[in-house]
């Protein structure tokens, strides 16, 4: 597993595996944390092992135009992390399309979405992937620095590993 936050920049050139796990947050954000501590589950767990060899597991508190880096060079992407709404009850795991999503024509291209990134990726002719799958954990408190996970977001981390697991299964059955 890759860990952007002790290890240096990956080199997109050299991707060795088709598919991309990208957990994203804070460890130092309470609930923040949710989808980095999702993909440091899965990569570890015994039941991610037969999907190991197709998928790279990064994990990554990075935003923006950053994250292209990431990004490029994968055929298809599985973005995990977290989400404070009203909207979605907290304990869960939400599957997010990324057609939902708007294009937000940010200040600054630290605060760049997945949209933009698409489209500049199109624009610089940069490899990006071709499907990517955003899975959310809804959670209570984002924001309170060294708070501990709260119960309900430990809960939706459970959903959305298994959320990730059926997503990476369909991935390889229609890739082998």
């Amino acid at each position: 597993m890759f860990n952007r936050l002790t290890e240096p920049k990956i080199d997109h050139l050299r991707r060795t595996k088709p598919f991309l796990i990208l957990g994203l947050g804070n460890e130092l954000l309470a609930d923040d944390a949710a989808g980095i501590l999702v993909v440091k589950e899965l990569a570890s767990s015994f039941f991610f092992q037969p999907f190991e060899p197709f998928f790279e597991t990064v994990l990554c508190s990075e935003s923006g135009v950053t994250l292209l880096d990431y990004f490029s060079g994968y055929q298809k992407a599985i973005v995990v992390d977290s989400i404070h709404s009203p909207n979605y009850p907290v304990g869960e795991s939400i599957e997010i399309p990324i057609d939902n999503l708007q294009v937000t024509y940010a200040p600054s291209p630290h605060y760049s979405g997945l949209t933009e990134l698409q489209q500049l990726a199109k624009e610089m002719d940069i490899p990006f992937p071709n499907e990517i799958r955003i899975v959310a954990i809804p959670v209570e408190d984002p924001y309170t620095i060294g708070k501990p996970l709260s119960e309900s977001t430990y809960l939706g981390i459970q959903s959305a590993k298994n959320k990730c697991l059926a997503i990476a299964e369909s991935w390889i059955k229609s890739y082998c």
